[in-house]
């Protein structure tokens, strides 16, 4: 007989059942028999019956200074089967009760951005990487000294990869002293626009899909810092515009009338 199945709905393990089934058999005895017709070592005998003893599957008597294990009749388990269904259907019931409640907990389904800060310069790379997901990226690049922070391998593995293997769209306002970089990487797909600068700064920022990522180069406390919310990239994407439309009439290259293109 297995009723393996049954016993791992109430929560017990097969040996439970061994030690049930053989003490049913036998009837009422003490553990050594019930260790011997199982072969399961007496010590964990005695740990099972505990367990089958709470739930009242086996009582015990004591005889001539022996205890006595006396199992309880096989219908016990379809009256704890049917407790072990009710049970669970009070569960699903205040589940339900409290579903709304616990839905307003939940942060993935809410409406608030999602906020992620990956440390020091590993964290800086990530961020770069994850530039490749985007199909247009609005960029702006003021920061001074990079190298400090991140080695200059680093950046022209990923300038070759950014501009000339992927089809990636980009804007980006640059530094005026950033000349030789626009004539290496500037393309129909890829424009740039060079801004003189009032101060000195250590962040650039991105904007593409629904994320914002400011970068900060500071060598004291490096990171990336990506926010992950329409609105706010809504928000980011306006001021972009209108930085990028001042950039296009400041660039020192329209103001020598030159033809620069700031359109795809």
């Amino acid at each position: 007989m297995n009723l393996t199945n049954i016993f791992k709905q109430l929560g017990l393990k097969e040996e439970h059942e061994k030690v049930y089934l053989a003490n049913l058999a036998w009837g009422e005895t003490i553990i050594t028999n019930l260790a011997r017709k199982t072969k399961i070592p007496r010590t964990t005998v005695y740990l099972l019956i505990e367990d089958l003893l709470n739930f009242g599957l086996v009582t015990q008597t004591l005889k001539n200074g022996k205890t006595y294990y006396v199992p309880a009749s096989p219908e016990i388990l379809e009256t704890l089967l049917e407790q072990k269904q009710k049970q669970l259907q009070n569960s699903i019931f205040e589940l339900k009760s409290k579903m709304s409640d616990i839905k307003a907990m939940n942060n993935s389904n809410s409406k608030k951005p999602k906020v992620e800060f990956l440390e020091g310069s590993e964290g800086i790379k990530q961020a770069y990487e994850r530039t490749f997901e985007a199909e247009e990226i609005w960029i702006q690049c003021l920061t001074e000294d990079y190298q400090q922070v991140i080695p200059d391998n680093f950046f022209e593995d990923y300038f070759n990869r950014f501009f000339k293997k992927s089809d990636i769209k980009s804007k980006e306002i640059l530094k005026l002293d950033d000349e030789d970089y626009v004539s290496k990487y500037q393309s129909d797909k890829n424009l740039q626009l060079r801004v003189p600068i009032q101060s000195k700064t250590e962040t650039d920022f991105w904007v593409y899909d629904n994320k914002v990522t400011f970068i900060s180069f500071n060598k004291d406390r490096p990171y990336a810092l990506v926010i992950e919310d329409e609105d706010i990239a809504r928000c980011v994407r306006n001021m972009y515009d209108l930085a990028w439309k001042r950039a296009s009439e400041i660039d020192p290259r329209v103001r020598k009338g030159k033809e620069v293109r700031t359109d795809f």
